[in-house]
Formats: structure tokens, C-alpha cells, sequence
């Protein structure tokens, strides 16, 4: 019975009894794992995908060979040792926990099975061994040395548990997994919106507790790692068995560590289709793609025929169905001067608008590309409506009341940093009134405002003053959403009667991102159609309807046909009458041959058919 439990270790492999005890111990684990799926998962065991069934096969031959050689190169006799047992218990209960988490929301998640977690299983045992190594080389350290060690390994251990709790939470709050497009919107978000978010999600007595518990969680690890390390285990890392699984335990987890949550996302994001590297290959493309334009019609151009500025204004989380000049049912006049002016032919709403994605950077990036969901152009390949506005004649403004993005070359800068005159303002969204003021009358002026609005933290978009003039209710967070939408309305009126009195305006246009959802606000994951429910309006001069009767009477004649923001560069374009090698006409909502149905419409980037919301 002593040699059974006695591994003595051989040059390069396992010992014989070691390997069948690892196989007892795998086996039990899986078959432990494959009852929690039947049992507990909502995902049928049947519906499991093929990718991963392969990669939990896997795993489990990794944790029967990881665990083979640690008892191997241990001897599992040595598990009676205090010393080692407490830090074989100590990595045990870091790696259970991190895996435990996981498949508690891995359980709650429909079809979970159909996807590939195959991974999460195998990350366990390879987390688990290098644990134990490094546990076991630090207390091998001398005192000072070994302290410091000690905090640099607690830190890899809270990061590594603070990776599903995090999960986790999204989960709790969202009901849906984390993907690359949430990851997206939190790298590209700046400290002030981290800020807006986390008080508005949490009250402060919350954020106290969270904070409190992740400093206790470090306390607890740094406490149990300073035990364990301060009792020497003397481990031959000289030998040649303990280097070989050494430098490749540490070899595959780093390998399998990034296939999985987070680092899986922020790769996904700069893969070959990932959304980041298409924004890198729009910025690395954009100059040539603009050298690539022609304006194919010089003589018929805005900018000749009807000299003046072109205002181009993007609103912020505006949901139509809140606001009263696009639902007359709303209970709340959120928009009053827009409902004023719904009626007076200038104007043209069209009430069936959709955003392309419920995400700010995804969405604009295409509504001003000529990249959409419909013609197959990738992004790297589009042109910008800014380089059109500028081949079209035009002086051109990229005016932004929200802060640049952290993400330097995420879609919106790349397309911003196209201006030829860049502002990245700080304020309320009425400081806007005083940089037109700075703008030339006499000029072409092409002008893209981009708003605050309604981004969340609603209550920190409107002035107090706005507040107590109109008498605002403010005790839910639907009525702060509401008192957004109505001083948006006091900002869009202002812009439209300072830009027709001094900057002889042609045209201006507003539509939003993408719009919000009171519960999720904005999010790909879960998707709610209210998400991208916006409000878009177009108003053309008399001069302009003048010049160009055709252009407005199509205009006209579609406002109540679908449209999704992302054939904004077609519609800007046309009113431009900047027809170009980019410009598709049947994408075009003030063209006569405007053709999208409802069969065809799309939001989600292609994923979800806006026919699924209006039935």
C-alpha cells in the first residue's frame, strides 16, 4: 500500500501510479461537471455543440496529465505534509472559486451548451498548477523578497477572481453574457462617463460595499498567501521532471488564459473582423480612400446652387417613443418646440428611423461611412461624409460636446480628425451656441454637432436653471430621461433659429445614435428594439426647396418609409447633391429611388430584422 501512494519521479514522465491516480481523480471531476450540466444548466445536454465536447475532452486529458505529474513530482504521500497541504488547499480554493463562478451564470444562460465554453474547463488545472508552483517557489525566497512575492502573486489572484466576478455582476444586472461589444463601450469610455455609470447603477452605500468587499477579497489572499509561503517547501525545481512541467504549465496557461473571458473580447475586438481592427484599417485606408473620390456632380452641387451651412446634428440615447413630436400618445411634452414645428413644410419627420447598433461608436461610425448593413463595403474600404462635404466645396466642423474617445483610433476620432476644423467641447450642450458664433456667415459651412443629450447619467446632462424654469419633475429616473429630451428639443432650437437668422442655413438634420432602453439603457447584449428606436428630421430651407423642388418632394414622399441611420452618408450626400463613386441612391431617403423594405430593413449590424418590431 506505501508504494501506491509513494511517485518517485523519472526523468520525463509520470510515474505509472501516479497516472492512474490522476485518471481516477479527472474522470470524477468531468463526470462531476457533466451532472452539474444535466442537472442544473437551463442549455439541453443534447444541444451541447461539437466544439465543445472536443474542448472538454481536452481538458479533461490536460487535468489528467497536469495532475499526474504534480503527483509525480509531490509524491501524493506528501500530501499528509501540513505544509504543502495548506497551499494545495489554498490554490484549490482560488481555482474552484473562479470556476465555480463561471458555470453559476454558464447555468442561467439558454443555449450556453451550443456555444464554445470548452475552455473555461480546461484553464482550471493549468490555473490551478502554476499556482501551486509559484506558491512554492516563493516561500522558497528570502524574508523581504518573499513579502513582495507574496503582494505581486495576491494581485495575479484578485485579478484572476475578479474577472468572473465581474462577469457576473454584468450578468445580475443584464440578464446577458459580457461580449466584445460591451467590452467595446467600456474601453472607449472616458473617466467622467465611468463615473456617471457606476453612480447611477449603484447609491453610494453600495459602491462602498463593493468596494469594501474587493479590498477585503485582496486582504483575505494576501493574508492566506503570507501563511502559506512562510513555510518552506523544499521542491527540487533543479530536477529535470519539475522544469519541463514548469515551463510548460506556465507555457499553456498563458496560451489558454487568453481564449477566455476577458481577454478573449479585447482580442476578439482587433481580430481580422473584430470592430477595432476595422476601425485601425479605416484610419490606416481613410487618406486613400478620399484620394479614391470623385464628386461625379460638380455642376449641381449644394454648395453653388444654394451657398450657406449645412447642419448635421447627432443626438445622444433619444428614444422616439418618449418623445411627443414622434409619439402624440407620450403622456410627456418632451419635445414641445420639435412638435411645433412637425407641422410647418419646412420640416420632415420620419417616424419609422432605427439606429444601426445601440452603441455609440459602432453606430455613428457607419451612419457617416459609407460603410452600411446592406452594400457589403467594409468599413477599411469606406468614405467619409466629411471628405465629400469637403470635395463638395464646403469649410468643414466636427463640433462635440462629448469627450474624445480614450480609444484613439476608434471609429468616431478617425472620422472626427477629418475636419477640417476639430473642437471637443466641455459642458452643457447649449455651449454650442457660442462656438457657431465663432463660425464664419459668409462661409460653406458643413457642420456635424454631436450632443450630449441624453447620455446616461440623464440628471448630469441639464442645467438646474433648465430644471426649475420649466418646472421639471425630477424624482424618477424616467423623469430625468425626460428632462433630457426636452432641454435636447431648447438646444435644437436654438441651433436651428442662430444657424437660419446668421449662418443663411440650407439644411439641418438630426437623428440620434441609437436610442435607450429605461431598464438597460443601451446594450448589444440584451438587445431590446427600444435600443434603436430614434428620432430623425430633416429641415430645407425655401431657398433650398426652390433650388432643388425634387430633393424635397422625395423627401417628402418617404418619411414614413424605414430607414436606418447607417444610410445617413447616402442622404447627406444627396442633400449635398454630391453624388459620388460612393453614393448609392437607393440607400438615399431624399431620392426618388429610395428602396428599403421592411423584409430587407436590418438593425444590429445584420443580426436582428427590424420586421421582427414593427409585427
Amino acid at each position: 500500500m506505501k508504494k501506491l501512494f509513494t511517485c518517485k519521479p523519472p526523468v520525463y514522465f509520470p510515474a505509472k501510479d501516479c497516472v492512474l491516480k490522476s485518471l481516477y481523480h479527472s474522470l470524477g471531476i468531468f463526470t462531476a461537471l457533466l451532472l452539474i450540466f444535466i442537472l442544473f444548466f437551463k442549455s439541453p445536454i443534447l444541444d451541447v455543440g461539437h466544439m465543445t465536447v472536443l474542448r472538454l475532452i481536452r481538458s479533461m486529458i490536460f487535468t489528467w496529465i497536469v495532475c499526474g505529474f504534480l503527483y509525480t513530482i509531490l509524491g501524493t504521500n506528501k500530501l499528509k505534509d501540513s505544509t504543502l497541504r495548506s497551499k494545495w488547499i489554498a490554490c484549490l480554493s482560488w481555482t474552484g472559486i473562479w470556476t465555480g463562478i463561471y458555470t453559476i451564470v454558464f447555468s442561467r444562460v439558454p443555449d450556453l451548451l451550443q456555444h464554445d465554453i470548452g475552455n473555461y474547463y480546461l484553464v482550471p488545472c493549468l490555473f490551478f498548477s502554476v499556482s501551486l508552483l509559484v506558491t512554492i517557489g516563493i516561500s522558497k525566497a528570502h524574508n523581504f523578497i518573499q513579502k513582495i512575492l507574496s503582494f505581486t502573486y495576491s494581485l495575479f489572484i484578485f485579478l484572476m477572481l475578479l474577472s468572473p466576478i465581474f462577469y457576473a455582476f454584468y450578468f445580475m444586472i443584464y440578464g446577458q453574457e459580457f461580449d466584445e461589444y460591451a467590452l467595446l463601450s467600456v474601453i472607449a469610455t472616458n473617466p467622467d462617463e465611468i463615473v456617471n455609470y457606476l453612480t447611477a447603477t449603484f447609491s453610494s452605500i453600495q459602491l462602498i460595499l463593493i468596494l469594501l468587499s474587493l479590498f477585503l477579497l485582496f486582504t483575505v489572499i494576501y493574508i492566506i498567501t503570507l501563511k502559506t509561503t512562510a513555510r518552506r517547501y523544499s521542491l527540487d525545481f533543479k530536477n529535470r521532471t519539475t522544469i519541463i512541467f514548469t515551463i510548460l504549465s506556465f507555457f499553456f496557461f498563458f496560451n489558454y488564459i487568453i481564449t477566455v473571458f476577458p481577454i478573449d473580447q479585447a482580442l476578439h475586438l482587433r481580430r481580422l473582423n473584430g470592430p477595432m481592427n476595422a476601425f485601425i484599417q479605416l484610419q490606416n485606408n481613410i487618406e486613400q480612400n478620399n484620394n479614391n473620390l470623385i464628386i461625379e456632380t460638380p455642376n449641381t452641387l449644394a454648395s453653388k446652387k444654394t451657398p450657406g451651412s449645412i447642419i448635421i446634428v447627432i443626438g445622444e440615447s433619444a428614444n422616439r417613443d418618449m418623445m411627443s413630436a414622434f409619439t402624440p400618445s407620450y403622456d410627456k411634452n418632451t419635445t414641445p418646440w420639435e412638435k411645433s414645428v412637425r407641422d410647418d413644410q419646412n420640416f420632415i419627420f420620419f417616424d419609422n428611423s432605427f439606429a444601426n447598433f445601440p452603441n455609440t461608436v459602432m453606430a455613428v461610425t457607419q451612419a457617416l461611412t459609407s460603410s452600411n448593413q446592406y452594400n457589403n463595403i467594409p468599413l477599411k474600404d469606406s468614405i467619409d461624409l466629411l471628405d465629400v462635404a469637403r470635395k463638395a466645396g464646403y469649410h468643414t466642423y466636427w463640433l462635440s460636446l462629448q469627450n474624445k474617445s480614450t480609444v484613439s483610433d476608434a471609429g468616431i476620432t478617425v472620422i472626427a480628425n477629418r475636419a477640417d476644423t476639430i473642437k471637443w467641447l466641455h459642458g452643457y450642450d447649449e455651449t454650442i451656441l457660442s462656438e457657431l458664433k465663432n463660425i464664419p456667415s459668409s462661409d460653406n459651412n458643413f457642420i456635424i454637432i454631436h450632443l450630449n443629450g441624453s447620455h446616461f447619467r440623464y440628471d448630469r446632462r441639464i442645467p438646474q436653471e433648465f430644471i426649475e424654469k420649466n418646472n421639471l419633475p425630477t424624482e424618477s429616473k424616467t423623469d430625468w430621461y425626460n428632462a433630457s429630451l426636452q432641454y435636447t428639443d431648447y438646444v435644437l432650437k436654438e441651433i436651428y433659429q442662430y444657424g437660419k437668422e446668421n449662418l443663411h442655413m440650407q439644411a439641418l438634420v438630426y437623428f440620434s445614435d441609437h436610442g435607450e432602453n429605461m431598464e438597460y439603457t443601451h446594450t448589444s447584449s440584451p438587445f431590446y428594439f427600444d435600443m434603436v428606436h430614434i428620432p430623425f428630421w430633416i429641415y430645407l430651407s425655401p431657398e433650398y426647396q426652390a433650388a432643388y423642388p425634387g430633393t424635397y418632394q422625395s423627401s417628402r414622399n418617404n418619411e414614413k418609409e424605414i430607414f436606418t441611420n447607417d444610410l445617413m452618408f447616402e442622404s447627406i450626400s444627396g442633400i449635398l447633391h454630391a453624388e459620388s463613386n460612393s453614393y448609392q441612391p437607393e440607400y438615399d431617403i431624399t431620392s426618388s429611388r429610395y428602396n428599403l423594405s421592411i423584409d430587407h430593413a436590418l438593425t444590429l449590424h445584420g443580426k436582428k430584422y427590424i420586421r421582427d418590431d414593427i409585427k
